[in-house]
């Protein structure tokens, strides 16, 4: 089985393969116009969800939703004949997710799965009308995922793209700038890990001490923010979070102590960000606590996957 590192390390090779084999993974699914999109899944699968909506959003131009399974009511589906709903689950064993696509076919929505496999064992299939495996290879049931965060991101947002050049919304410059991009991104993601590993090997022995962990992200970064705190959660075993930032603002930064340690994800998108602890006093009078917060600057474009430089 591949290690953590093994496996990020995969990442850009995936996601090059999935950017070159998306039409053909997405022909037949491309020809019917919806006009909602759900996505639904748990834990990183959620998060990817999240990661790729504003993407979607930008180039379909239609609602885009992304709910946990257990919000799938009969409430949401509205015109549920030009409704795609998204069931995500990596192990292609949720069984909340796939109750969930269960209960939207009923309903009559359209229903595609996205499993990192595509065996007898994915039960999301067995529902769905579409199977957009997500192709980024194996993880292992065990150790918390990586490339397959990553590479759902990437087939979520080639699907809205595609989509989108399909019926006209945005035209074969814009198509294959966006495509362009996307391969930027792949290309210079070992930079990224290279870079990472440089930041830890400086400041691993402070961290290594962190008992108590804020991870807050703007709105940009949010699903990445998720995902982040997600995987801290599963390696460190400590307690971690994750906010949007102006949701930390409202009560969150109360709970600052002298052993609590944020990583700030920041797009610059908004100003206010940059440094945001100067604007809470209850946080810069703790001792120390400048010493314990790291600013992380994102590379961002709607258009492609969010880079982070640390």
């Amino acid at each position: 089985m591949l290690t953590m590192e093994q496996c990020i390390r995969e990442t850009p090779i995936r996601m090059m393969e999935i950017v070159e084999n998306h039409q053909n993974l997405f022909k037949e699914v491309v020809k019917n116009r919806y006009q909602k999109i759900i996505i639904t899944g748990s834990g990183s699968s959620y998060h990817a969800g999240v990661a790729a909506k504003e993407c979607m959003l930008k180039y379909m131009q239609i609602p885009v939703e992304v709910l946990y399974p257990f919000e799938i009511e009969s409430y949401i589906f509205q015109n549920s004949q030009t409704t795609l709903l998204i069931g995500i689950s990596q192990s292609g064993t949720s069984l909340s997710t796939y109750r969930a696509m269960k209960r939207a076919k009923k309903h009559g929505c359209h229903i595609a799965s996205m499993s990192g496999r595509d065996d007898n064992a994915v039960v999301l299939n067995e529902v769905a009308d579409y199977i957009l495996t997500v192709k980024c290879g194996e993880e292992g049931d065990l150790q918390p995922k990586t490339k397959g965060m990553l590479c759902t991101i990437a087939n979520l947002m080639l699907l809205g793209v595609y989509w989108a050049k399909t019926y006209g919304i945005i035209d074969q410059t814009a198509y294959k700038k966006f495509l362009q991009s996307y391969k930027n991104v792949s290309n210079n993601l070992i930079s990224i890990v290279d870079d990472a590993e440089q930041w830890i090997q400086k400041n691993g022995k402070t961290l290594v001490k962190a008992k108590d962990i804020r991870v807050v992200g703007t709105k940009d970064v949010f699903g990445i923010t998720l995902e982040g705190s997600l995987k801290l959660v599963e390696t460190l075993r400590v307690p971690v979070s994750g906010y949007e930032f102006e949701e930390f603002t409202h009560g969150i930064y109360n709970a600052i102590n002298d052993s609590s340690y944020l990583f700030l994800l920041d797009t610059n998108v908004d100003s206010d960000t940059v440094p945001f602890f100067i604007f809470f006093p209850s946080i810069t009078t703790v001792q120390g606590a400048e010493e314990r917060i790291y600013h992380f600057p994102c590379f961002f474009s709607s258009n492609t996957l969010a880079t982070v430089s640390a």
